[in-house]
Formats: C-alpha cells, structure tokens, sequence
C-alpha cells in the first residue's frame, strides 16, 4: 500500500469535507448533527446556556443508545452472567431501564414532574420524555427551565 507513497515538500494539514473551504466549523458540523434525518443523532439534544456541556453531552449519550449497561457490554461482545438488572431484578438492564424505569428512577421522576406541576406519565425514551417536559413550558425560557431540570436529574440518577 505505502509502494506507491511520494513525499511532497508542503506542510500537512487535515481537510475538511464538511465546508467549501476545508476549514473545519463548528457551526457547521452542529447543523449536520441538528438534522432530524441525521445519523449522527436520532433525538434532537436542546442545548441550554445554563446546563453544563458534560451533563449535555451525557444526555446526548443516552438518546444515542450509548449508556453503558449489561445491554451495551453483551452488544460489544462481552460475556455477561444475566441481562437482568442486578439491582432490582425486574427487568434487563439498559439504558432506558437506568434512566427511566428502574425504580428509584422511576420515583425521581414523579417527585421531579410533581415538582414542576406536570402530570406523571412513562415515556418510552429519553427523547420522548425530554420533548414531553418541554411541551409544558409557557415560552421559551419556562421550556428551557424545565428541560434543564429534566437533564440535571438525568445526571443526577
């Protein structure tokens, strides 16, 4: 493979292929990964000021399926006893049952909605419960509020 490898008397440097230029944007790679047809991300993440960039980008990692569980390691290949959740053993243990319907999350949740005076419901997906919360802001601000909560009690569990 390398037979055929000249060296050239230049600098090196990456191109980008997203841009016209080559220059690589962050605002144009956050446009790509916003397309609701992307691949990148099948949920869309709200991205809020006040919500540290690593609780977002842990809820980016939830909506993307890559939480580690039994699930995930038995999914990569790893031999694993039981896909039961070893702690409450009332169903196998991914991502949406830590997150979203494992009991002490579960309970999290309806103290949080309740807080927040929305009315409790299971969701299936994280996405779906973001969007859900979102849906009973006022305005802007009062969604991003909720939402915030919503991310900062999914770092939390």
């Amino acid at each position: 493979m390398l037979g055929s490898f000249q060296l050239q008397d230049s600098n090196d440097g990456w191109k980008y292929g997203i841009t016209t230029d080559g220059e690589f944007q962050v605002a144009a790679l956050r446009k790509i990964i916003d397309k609701p047809q992307s691949r990148v991300m099948m949920d869309r993440v709200k991205w809020i000021r006040e919500v540290p960039i690593k609780v977002t980008g842990f809820i980016w990692r939830a909506m993307q399926k890559r939480i580690p569980s039994l699930c995930v390691l038995r999914h990569r290949g790893v031999d694993v006893d039981s896909m039961m959740c070893n702690y409450c053993l009332e169903d196998e243990e991914d991502y949406d049952h830590i997150m979203l319907y494992f009991p002490f999350a579960r309970e999290v949740w309806e103290w949080v909605m309740k807080w927040c005076g929305i009315p409790v419901v299971q969701v299936p997906t994280i996405g779906e419960l973001t969007r859900y919360l979102a849906d009973f802001g006022k305005n802007k601000d009062q969604q991003n509020n909720i939402v915030a909560i919503c991310y900062g009690t999914l770092w939390w569990i």
